[in-house]
């Protein structure tokens, strides 16, 4: 499967799309939807709110929605990682029928050795249980991030 990853947007905010050395068209975020449409790919991961606002214009993109995200603002060092579930799949579900769109699959991550392992393994757990019945593609980001 190809996956084109487009939830760093959300996660690195402007870290990695804008300053010195960077095209200004990368910190526009339908700069990575133009990249998708262009491309023959199996999936698009991209968050919900980026898909609604700019799918209507990429309909062709098959895409798969991240679920969970987080930013950098709070390094690890302060506070352990945490990525709590933002949407469900019966959501997800209801905004393709809606839409039209190809939504194939969903995504989640999970940091393992957080002291929030065992609820983003329970959410994780369950995401993947209702969407496999819905004949979504599930991906699981999964990240060690246990202090030594």
């Amino acid at each position: 499967m190809m996956l084109f990853a487009g939830d760093q947007k959300v996660e690195h905010l402007n870290d990695d799309f804008f300053g010195p050395g960077i095209s200004p068209e990368d910190n526009d975020p339908e700069h990575l939807f133009k990249i998708a449409a262009s491309l023959k790919l199996g999936h698009f991961a991209v968050q919900m709110g980026l898909m609604a606002r700019y799918s209507i214009d990429y309909p062709e993109v098959p895409y798969l929605v991240k679920l969970n995200s987080k930013t950098g603002l709070v390094k690890t060092s302060q506070e352990d990682p945490s990525s709590s579930q933002w949407l469900d799949v019966d959501q997800i579900e209801d905004f393709r029928k809606e839409s039209g769109l190809q939504i194939l699959g969903v995504g989640y991550t999970v940091y393992l050795g957080s002291n929030y392992e065992s609820q983003m393994l329970r959410e994780a757990a369950q995401l993947v249980y209702k969407a496999h019945r819905l004949g979504y593609v599930t991906v699981l980001w999964m990240y060690p991030r246990a202090e030594l």
